[in-house]
């Protein structure tokens, strides 16, 4: 079982940072998603990301905050 939920993180993991890539911009900042970390019954995931760059990382977040809605329906 251990090794299902690793597979799960890693693919959400890359599945998520392509979206990021592809459907979104940052100026003068780069964003990764560093670890997924997704609940057992797989409802919830908690994702990692750090910002290196000179846009403030409240700014990211509150961007990637606004594309919540975009993410889950891509998963759902």
């Amino acid at each position: 079982m251990k090794h299902r939920m690793l597979r799960v993180n890693e693919l959400l993991k890359r599945e998520l940072s392509g979206i990021i890539a592809r459907e979104m911009s940052f100026e003068g900042a780069l964003v990764s998603i560093n670890h997924v970390d997704v609940t057992p019954d797989l409802r919830n995931a908690h994702v990692f990301v750090r910002v290196l760059g000179s846009e403030s990382g409240g700014s990211v977040m509150s961007k990637l905050a606004s594309h919540r809605a975009t993410f889950q329906a891509d998963f759902g």
